[in-house]
């Protein structure tokens, strides 16, 4: 999968079945990156990557649960040394990585830190993730495909987003819409799942006017807010779970959620928060939107 700027991805080897993650699960400084089995769904398998201002190709790798940041342990230029993951540090150059397409023809992507000018290698396939001299062309010093790597995003920002809700055939002409240009993560659909279950909607029932069809949309956009909030120790994007108002065909009104598919991050799904199940189509035409 392609590396396309500032986002949230999912970091996999091009050849050995593991992600990038953290020993443990583990916030604590030092922790060891590491290599993960990609049938494991753990949530330091997210990094997020913000560019260096003013440095090209350059970017921060934060993991968004953990909070702390991709690290060369000491910026040691040394074969072998230990990728580990540090709170955030002053001027940091040990923390710059330059993510560039490997320039043979693989269609992977080489990982460099800035300061030590080594990159980031699955060490004999794995688990143990170090730094090793390498080159962007991989012919001239061979990794095994250790040092070859797939970005799988896990977010969109706004624009993108708006763009898809315009594609949507269950919105109006004149559909309207509260939206921020920032970045948006993609939730799965069991975990939006699991986090309706323990919001305590389940136990709710629909009352005119006192908790009708838009205070459950709005209650579930705030559980998955929270759940984020209590989830991941990064900032800098949101949980994309919005509310919309439309009407069907008789004129009747109704609330519900949306969110961007996850499979493929292509379309709007629906969401009635009534009874936690996923729509394609909601019955309604959309007039008008947050998130």
């Amino acid at each position: 999968m392609s590396f396309k700027g500032d986002g949230i991805y999912r970091i996999q080897n091009g050849y050995v079945p593991m992600r990038i993650a953290l020993t443990d699960h583990s916030s604590a400084d030092k922790t060891p990156v590491i290599g993960w089995d990609i049938k494991d769904d753990f949530l330091d398998h997210m990094w997020l990557i913000t560019s260096v201002s003013g440095e090209a190709n350059t970017y921060y790798i934060r993991n968004i649960y953990a909070g702390t940041y991709m690290d060369l342990a000491n910026g040691s230029s040394a074969n072998n040394t230990p990728v580990i993951a540090f709170h955030k540090a002053s001027p940091g150059e040990s923390q710059k990585w330059i993510i560039k397409l490997e320039t043979s023809g693989s269609g992977h992507w080489k990982i460099q830190n800035k300061g030590a000018g080594t990159f980031v290698d699955l060490y004999r396939g794995g688990p143990k993730i170090v730094g090793w001299e390498g080159y962007w062309d991989e012919r001239k010093l061979p990794s095994m495909g250790h040092q070859l790597w797939d970005f799988y995003p896990q977010s969109l920002l706004g624009h993108e987003i708006h763009t898809i809700l315009e594609a949507n055939p269950y919105l109006k002409l004149d559909f309207k819409s509260y939206i921020s240009d920032g970045m948006y993560l993609i939730l799965d659909r069991t975990r939006l799942q699991a986090i309706w279950r323990n919001s305590g909607l389940s136990d709710r029932k629909w009352r005119e006017e006192i908790f009708d069809c838009d205070d459950f949309s709005f209650v579930y956009k705030s559980e998955v807010a929270k759940w984020g909030d209590s989830s991941f120790k990064a900032d800098g994007f949101a949980i994309i779970c919005g509310v919309m108002f439309g009407t069907n065909a008789v004129g009747q009104g109704h609330a519900y959620n949306w969110m961007i598919s996850p499979e493929d991050h292509s379309a709007i799904v629906f969401f009635e928060p009534q009874n936690n199940t996923f729509m394609e189509n909601p019955g309604y035409k959309a007039y008008f939107g947050v998130f």
